[in-house]
Protein backbone atom coordinates (compact mmCIF):
# COMPACT_ATOMS: atom_id res chain seq x y z
CA UNK A 1 0.00 0.00 0.00
CA UNK A 2 1.36 3.41 -0.78
CA UNK A 3 1.27 5.38 2.15
CA UNK A 4 -0.78 9.06 1.87
CA UNK A 5 1.18 12.37 1.51
CA UNK A 6 0.58 15.20 4.07
CA UNK A 7 -0.67 18.13 2.63
CA UNK A 8 1.17 21.52 3.96
CA UNK A 9 -0.31 23.84 5.91
CA UNK A 10 -1.44 26.90 4.61
CA UNK A 11 -3.07 30.23 5.52
CA UNK A 12 -6.72 30.08 5.36
CA UNK A 13 -9.84 29.39 7.41
CA UNK A 14 -9.83 27.45 10.96
CA UNK A 15 -10.13 24.05 10.69
CA UNK A 16 -9.90 21.88 13.92
CA UNK A 17 -6.70 19.77 13.87
CA UNK A 18 -7.30 16.08 12.35
CA UNK A 19 -6.66 13.67 15.01
CA UNK A 20 -4.08 10.96 14.28
CA UNK A 21 -6.27 8.52 15.80
CA UNK A 22 -8.92 9.54 13.66
CA UNK A 23 -6.72 8.76 10.62
CA UNK A 24 -5.81 5.43 12.05
CA UNK A 25 -9.09 4.36 12.40
CA UNK A 26 -10.13 5.25 8.96
CA UNK A 27 -7.52 3.61 7.42
CA UNK A 28 -8.17 0.36 9.96
CA UNK A 29 -11.79 1.19 8.47
CA UNK A 30 -10.90 0.88 4.65
CA UNK A 31 -8.12 -2.32 5.24
CA UNK A 32 -11.22 -3.92 7.12
CA UNK A 33 -13.52 -3.74 4.21
CA UNK A 34 -11.29 -4.38 1.46
CA UNK A 35 -10.13 -7.84 2.99
CA UNK A 36 -13.80 -8.59 3.78
CA UNK A 37 -15.07 -7.64 0.31
CA UNK A 38 -15.38 -10.39 -1.72
CA UNK A 39 -12.43 -10.93 -4.23
CA UNK A 40 -13.45 -11.15 -7.77
CA UNK A 41 -13.83 -14.46 -9.60
CA UNK A 42 -12.11 -15.09 -13.42
CA UNK A 43 -14.67 -16.89 -16.03
CA UNK A 44 -13.28 -19.71 -17.35
CA UNK A 45 -16.13 -21.55 -18.87
CA UNK A 46 -19.70 -22.05 -18.70
CA UNK A 47 -20.88 -22.93 -14.91
CA UNK A 48 -17.55 -22.40 -13.49
CA UNK A 49 -15.25 -19.68 -12.42
CA UNK A 50 -11.73 -19.67 -11.76
CA UNK A 51 -10.98 -19.35 -7.71
CA UNK A 52 -9.63 -16.03 -7.13
CA UNK A 53 -10.93 -15.82 -3.27
CA UNK A 54 -8.93 -17.91 -0.61
CA UNK A 55 -9.03 -20.13 1.69
CA UNK A 56 -10.96 -22.71 -0.30
CA UNK A 57 -13.54 -24.85 1.79
CA UNK A 58 -12.56 -28.31 -0.18
CA UNK A 59 -9.01 -29.02 -0.10
CA UNK A 60 -6.45 -31.65 -0.87
CA UNK A 61 -8.26 -34.24 -3.12
CA UNK A 62 -7.14 -37.78 -3.81
CA UNK A 63 -9.04 -40.10 -6.51
CA UNK A 64 -9.50 -43.32 -5.28
CA UNK A 65 -7.59 -46.07 -7.34
CA UNK A 66 -10.47 -47.38 -8.74
CA UNK A 67 -12.19 -44.13 -9.89
CA UNK A 68 -15.08 -44.71 -7.61
CA UNK A 69 -14.68 -42.14 -4.88
CA UNK A 70 -12.68 -38.68 -3.76
CA UNK A 71 -11.53 -38.01 -0.47
CA UNK A 72 -10.77 -34.29 -0.03
CA UNK A 73 -10.27 -32.23 3.07
CA UNK A 74 -13.29 -29.87 3.89
CA UNK A 75 -11.84 -26.60 6.14
CA UNK A 76 -14.94 -25.65 7.74
CA UNK A 77 -18.09 -27.32 9.38
CA UNK A 78 -21.26 -27.39 6.57
CA UNK A 79 -24.19 -29.42 7.20
CA UNK A 80 -22.38 -32.56 6.31
CA UNK A 81 -20.65 -32.42 9.96
CA UNK A 82 -17.50 -30.65 10.91
CA UNK A 83 -14.57 -30.22 9.42
CA UNK A 84 -12.49 -33.01 8.23
CA UNK A 85 -11.80 -35.87 5.80
CA UNK A 86 -14.29 -36.58 3.71
CA UNK A 87 -15.77 -39.56 0.74
CA UNK A 88 -17.70 -38.48 -1.75
CA UNK A 89 -18.79 -41.00 -4.36
CA UNK A 90 -17.60 -40.59 -7.99
CA UNK A 91 -19.46 -37.98 -9.95
CA UNK A 92 -21.53 -37.34 -6.96
CA UNK A 93 -23.69 -37.85 -3.76
CA UNK A 94 -23.63 -38.07 -0.07
CA UNK A 95 -20.56 -37.28 2.02
CA UNK A 96 -19.18 -39.93 4.04
CA UNK A 97 -16.83 -37.97 6.96
CA UNK A 98 -13.98 -40.50 7.43
CA UNK A 99 -11.95 -38.44 10.35
CA UNK A 100 -12.89 -34.96 12.05
CA UNK A 101 -10.03 -32.19 11.74
CA UNK A 102 -10.39 -28.24 11.72
CA UNK A 103 -9.32 -25.66 9.04
CA UNK A 104 -5.78 -27.37 9.09
CA UNK A 105 -5.87 -30.41 9.06
CA UNK A 106 -6.37 -33.33 7.50
CA UNK A 107 -4.11 -32.81 4.77
CA UNK A 108 -1.77 -34.96 2.58
CA UNK A 109 -4.41 -37.26 1.43
CA UNK A 110 -3.45 -40.34 -0.27
CA UNK A 111 -5.21 -44.07 -1.39
CA UNK A 112 -3.05 -46.98 -0.68
CA UNK A 113 -2.99 -48.51 -4.66
CA UNK A 114 -5.51 -51.45 -3.29
CA UNK A 115 -7.82 -49.11 -2.24
CA UNK A 116 -8.03 -50.18 1.04
CA UNK A 117 -7.14 -47.32 2.95
CA UNK A 118 -6.45 -43.72 3.41
CA UNK A 119 -3.10 -42.64 4.79
CA UNK A 120 -3.30 -38.46 5.52
CA UNK A 121 -1.37 -36.16 8.11
CA UNK A 122 -3.67 -34.37 11.50
CA UNK A 123 -1.27 -31.96 13.85
CA UNK A 124 2.07 -33.24 12.45
CA UNK A 125 0.60 -37.12 13.18
CA UNK A 126 0.57 -40.29 10.81
CA UNK A 127 -2.74 -41.10 10.46
CA UNK A 128 -4.18 -44.28 8.18
CA UNK A 129 -8.21 -44.73 7.70
CA UNK A 130 -9.40 -48.18 6.72
CA UNK A 131 -12.03 -47.05 3.63
CA UNK A 132 -14.73 -50.07 4.64
CA UNK A 133 -15.16 -49.20 8.36
CA UNK A 134 -14.08 -45.81 8.95
CA UNK A 135 -11.69 -47.04 11.70
CA UNK A 136 -8.66 -44.20 12.26
CA UNK A 137 -5.56 -45.31 13.72
CA UNK A 138 -1.89 -43.70 14.33
CA UNK A 139 1.24 -46.05 13.68
CA UNK A 140 2.99 -44.01 16.11
CA UNK A 141 3.81 -40.61 18.67
CA UNK A 142 6.09 -38.75 17.16
CA UNK A 143 6.93 -35.84 19.08
CA UNK A 144 9.02 -34.76 16.00
CA UNK A 145 6.05 -34.54 12.97
CA UNK A 146 5.03 -36.37 10.19
CA UNK A 147 4.81 -34.94 6.80
CA UNK A 148 4.67 -36.64 2.67
CA UNK A 149 3.30 -40.12 3.38
CA UNK A 150 3.14 -41.95 0.30
CA UNK A 151 1.97 -45.64 0.05
CA UNK A 152 4.20 -48.56 -1.88
CA UNK A 153 2.86 -50.75 -4.53
CA UNK A 154 2.25 -53.17 -1.96
CA UNK A 155 -0.84 -51.27 -0.01
CA UNK A 156 1.07 -52.28 3.16
CA UNK A 157 4.76 -50.20 3.87
CA UNK A 158 4.04 -46.33 3.69
CA UNK A 159 6.81 -44.10 3.21
CA UNK A 160 6.75 -40.63 5.35
CA UNK A 161 9.17 -38.33 6.49
CA UNK A 162 10.05 -37.18 10.39
CA UNK A 163 10.64 -33.38 9.92
CA UNK A 164 10.36 -31.11 12.72
CA UNK A 165 14.92 -31.43 13.89
CA UNK A 166 15.60 -29.70 16.92
CA UNK A 167 18.94 -29.16 18.76
CA UNK A 168 18.68 -32.26 20.61
CA UNK A 169 16.45 -34.68 18.54
CA UNK A 170 18.23 -37.52 17.89
CA UNK A 171 19.49 -37.90 14.05
CA UNK A 172 17.67 -41.67 13.96
CA UNK A 173 14.70 -40.40 14.46
CA UNK A 174 14.61 -37.81 11.61
CA UNK A 175 14.15 -37.90 7.83
CA UNK A 176 12.47 -40.50 5.92
CA UNK A 177 11.13 -44.03 7.34
CA UNK A 178 9.15 -47.05 6.18
CA UNK A 179 6.78 -48.31 8.07
CA UNK A 180 4.81 -51.38 7.77
CA UNK A 181 1.37 -50.42 8.51
CA UNK A 182 0.51 -54.36 9.43
CA UNK A 183 3.22 -54.91 11.71
CA UNK A 184 4.65 -51.57 12.67
CA UNK A 185 8.53 -52.31 12.16
CA UNK A 186 9.89 -49.07 10.65
CA UNK A 187 13.10 -48.26 9.19
CA UNK A 188 15.05 -45.42 8.48
CA UNK A 189 16.51 -44.43 5.05
CA UNK A 190 20.18 -43.76 5.38
CA UNK A 191 22.48 -42.11 2.61
CA UNK A 192 26.32 -42.44 3.67
CA UNK A 193 25.34 -42.79 6.88
CA UNK A 194 23.01 -39.42 7.21
CA UNK A 195 19.06 -39.47 7.17
CA UNK A 196 17.47 -38.48 4.13
CA UNK A 197 15.45 -35.38 3.80
CA UNK A 198 13.35 -34.25 0.92
CA UNK A 199 10.56 -31.61 -0.11
CA UNK A 200 7.94 -34.42 -1.14
CA UNK A 201 8.17 -37.87 -1.78
CA UNK A 202 6.33 -40.39 -4.13
CA UNK A 203 6.87 -44.52 -4.47
CA UNK A 204 6.69 -45.35 -8.33
CA UNK A 205 3.85 -47.94 -9.25
CA UNK A 206 7.12 -50.24 -10.11
CA UNK A 207 8.68 -50.02 -6.39
CA UNK A 208 12.34 -50.31 -6.02
CA UNK A 209 12.97 -46.80 -5.67
CA UNK A 210 11.42 -43.85 -3.70
CA UNK A 211 11.12 -40.19 -5.71
CA UNK A 212 12.39 -37.31 -3.83
CA UNK A 213 11.60 -33.86 -4.72
CA UNK A 214 14.93 -32.31 -3.01
CA UNK A 215 16.34 -28.66 -3.29
CA UNK A 216 20.11 -27.80 -4.30
CA UNK A 217 22.59 -25.01 -2.30
CA UNK A 218 24.86 -24.58 -5.90
CA UNK A 219 23.28 -23.46 -7.81
CA UNK A 220 19.54 -22.51 -6.20
CA UNK A 221 17.11 -24.75 -7.40
CA UNK A 222 15.35 -28.04 -7.04
CA UNK A 223 15.20 -31.51 -8.46
CA UNK A 224 13.85 -34.69 -8.86
CA UNK A 225 15.59 -37.73 -7.15
CA UNK A 226 15.04 -41.59 -7.27
CA UNK A 227 16.82 -43.00 -4.39
CA UNK A 228 17.42 -46.82 -4.80
CA UNK A 229 15.72 -48.52 -1.21
CA UNK A 230 17.92 -51.23 -1.85
CA UNK A 231 21.47 -49.69 -2.93
CA UNK A 232 20.88 -46.78 -1.29
CA UNK A 233 21.83 -44.59 -4.23
CA UNK A 234 20.64 -41.74 -5.83
CA UNK A 235 20.19 -40.63 -9.38
CA UNK A 236 18.19 -37.69 -10.71
CA UNK A 237 15.27 -38.32 -12.57
CA UNK A 238 14.23 -34.42 -13.68
CA UNK A 239 16.53 -31.17 -12.82
CA UNK A 240 14.16 -28.33 -12.46
CA UNK A 241 17.59 -25.45 -13.15
CA UNK A 242 18.73 -23.00 -11.49
CA UNK A 243 16.18 -20.51 -9.69
CA UNK A 244 13.25 -23.45 -10.01
CA UNK A 245 10.68 -24.39 -7.27
CA UNK A 246 9.21 -27.77 -7.73
CA UNK A 247 6.00 -28.93 -6.33
CA UNK A 248 2.91 -31.38 -6.35
CA UNK A 249 4.51 -34.65 -7.58
CA UNK A 250 1.96 -36.56 -9.13
CA UNK A 251 1.45 -39.58 -11.35
CA UNK A 252 -0.34 -39.63 -14.82
CA UNK A 253 -1.49 -42.37 -16.96
CA UNK A 254 -3.65 -42.45 -19.73
CA UNK A 255 -4.68 -46.00 -21.41
CA UNK A 256 -6.48 -43.78 -24.28
CA UNK A 257 -3.31 -42.01 -25.05
CA UNK A 258 -0.62 -44.01 -23.58
CA UNK A 259 1.23 -41.13 -21.93
CA UNK A 260 2.20 -41.98 -18.43
CA UNK A 261 5.08 -40.62 -16.00
CA UNK A 262 5.59 -38.24 -13.17
CA UNK A 263 3.98 -35.08 -13.39
CA UNK A 264 5.09 -31.79 -11.47
CA UNK A 265 5.02 -28.14 -11.55
CA UNK A 266 7.69 -25.36 -11.78
CA UNK A 267 6.41 -22.43 -9.79
CA UNK A 268 8.82 -19.95 -10.30
CA UNK A 269 10.26 -18.04 -14.01
CA UNK A 270 11.64 -18.81 -16.21
CA UNK A 271 10.48 -22.21 -16.90
CA UNK A 272 7.25 -22.35 -15.02
CA UNK A 273 4.76 -24.57 -15.85
CA UNK A 274 3.54 -28.12 -15.44
CA UNK A 275 5.64 -31.02 -16.84
CA UNK A 276 5.80 -34.69 -17.12
CA UNK A 277 8.59 -36.92 -16.99
CA UNK A 278 9.42 -40.73 -16.98
CA UNK A 279 9.84 -42.50 -13.70
CA UNK A 280 13.66 -43.34 -14.96
CA UNK A 281 14.26 -40.11 -16.15
CA UNK A 282 15.23 -38.01 -19.19
CA UNK A 283 13.89 -34.75 -20.37
CA UNK A 284 10.84 -33.27 -18.82
CA UNK A 285 8.38 -32.02 -21.28
CA UNK A 286 5.05 -29.32 -21.18
CA UNK A 287 2.44 -31.30 -19.92
CA UNK A 288 -0.05 -30.93 -22.79
CA UNK A 289 -2.83 -30.74 -20.54
CA UNK A 290 -4.25 -27.39 -18.70
CA UNK A 291 -3.32 -28.17 -14.84
CA UNK A 292 -2.93 -26.76 -11.72
CA UNK A 293 -0.57 -28.11 -8.52
CA UNK A 294 -4.49 -28.48 -6.56
CA UNK A 295 -5.59 -30.82 -9.11
CA UNK A 296 -5.98 -34.47 -8.45
CA UNK A 297 -6.21 -36.69 -11.98
CA UNK A 298 -8.56 -39.76 -12.35
CA UNK A 299 -7.55 -43.79 -12.64
CA UNK A 300 -7.65 -43.43 -15.97
CA UNK A 301 -6.50 -39.47 -17.31
CA UNK A 302 -9.83 -38.32 -18.25
CA UNK A 303 -10.53 -36.40 -15.65
CA UNK A 304 -9.39 -33.62 -13.36
CA UNK A 305 -10.86 -33.01 -9.81
CA UNK A 306 -10.17 -29.21 -9.51
CA UNK A 307 -11.15 -26.01 -6.99
CA UNK A 308 -13.50 -23.90 -8.38
CA UNK A 309 -16.15 -21.06 -7.28
CA UNK A 310 -19.49 -22.36 -6.93
CA UNK A 311 -22.19 -19.98 -9.03
CA UNK A 312 -24.59 -20.81 -5.97
CA UNK A 313 -23.16 -18.94 -3.35
CA UNK A 314 -19.45 -17.80 -4.45
CA UNK A 315 -17.52 -20.93 -2.38
CA UNK A 316 -15.11 -22.60 -3.54
CA UNK A 317 -15.13 -26.05 -3.17
CA UNK A 318 -14.25 -29.15 -5.77
CA UNK A 319 -15.36 -29.46 -9.14
CA UNK A 320 -14.55 -32.07 -11.96
CA UNK A 321 -13.61 -31.79 -16.05
CA UNK A 322 -12.45 -33.07 -18.69
CA UNK A 323 -8.82 -32.93 -19.01
CA UNK A 324 -9.05 -32.16 -22.52
CA UNK A 325 -11.14 -28.97 -21.83
CA UNK A 326 -8.98 -26.29 -21.37
CA UNK A 327 -11.95 -24.22 -21.17
CA UNK A 328 -14.15 -25.49 -18.74
CA UNK A 329 -17.19 -26.48 -20.80
CA UNK A 330 -17.14 -29.91 -19.07
CA UNK A 331 -17.62 -28.49 -15.74
CA UNK A 332 -18.95 -30.10 -13.10
CA UNK A 333 -19.38 -29.21 -9.17
CA UNK A 334 -18.94 -31.76 -7.32
CA UNK A 335 -18.92 -30.71 -3.79
CA UNK A 336 -21.47 -28.38 -1.94
CA UNK A 337 -21.21 -26.31 0.87
CA UNK A 338 -24.77 -25.65 3.12
CA UNK A 339 -24.17 -24.02 6.28
CA UNK A 340 -24.63 -26.44 9.15
CA UNK A 341 -28.16 -26.62 10.62
CA UNK A 342 -29.69 -24.36 13.65
CA UNK A 343 -28.54 -25.20 17.44
CA UNK A 344 -31.41 -26.43 19.23
CA UNK A 345 -32.61 -25.79 23.04
CA UNK A 346 -31.79 -29.01 24.95
CA UNK A 347 -33.15 -29.76 28.84
CA UNK A 348 -30.32 -30.18 30.96
CA UNK A 349 -29.97 -32.51 34.45
CA UNK A 350 -32.66 -29.80 36.01
CA UNK A 351 -34.79 -29.32 33.09
CA UNK A 352 -33.82 -25.53 32.08
CA UNK A 353 -33.25 -25.16 28.27
CA UNK A 354 -29.64 -25.01 27.46
CA UNK A 355 -28.03 -24.80 23.94
CA UNK A 356 -26.74 -27.71 22.06
CA UNK A 357 -26.96 -29.20 18.92
CA UNK A 358 -29.65 -29.79 16.58
CA UNK A 359 -31.53 -32.80 16.54
CA UNK A 360 -31.68 -33.17 13.00
CA UNK A 361 -28.49 -35.02 11.54
CA UNK A 362 -26.17 -34.19 8.50
CA UNK A 363 -27.06 -34.62 5.23
CA UNK A 364 -25.21 -35.00 2.40
CA UNK A 365 -25.54 -32.90 -1.18
CA UNK A 366 -25.41 -34.34 -5.02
Amino acid sequence: MRPASSSDRRMGPFRPPVRRELILGALASVLLLCCCARQPVAPIGSGYRDPAAWPSIDESPAWSPNGTHIAYHRRFASSDGPPGLYMIPYPGGATRLMLAGDFNWPTEIRFSPDGSKIAAIANFGLVIIDVITGHSSSPRYLSNGAIHPCWGPDSRKLAYERRIVGAFTPPESTGFRIIDTATGEESQLLENGNPVFGSEAIWPPSGGALLLLTSKASPFGAEIDAFDLATSLRTIVADGGPGSVLQSLRWYSSGATGLFGLVFTNASEPGAGTYIVRPDGGTPTLFPYASRWVDAFSPDGSEIVTEGVSLEDGSVVLFLRSIDDPGGSTMRQLTHSRPPGPVAAVPNAKGSPTMGPSVAGSEGRQ
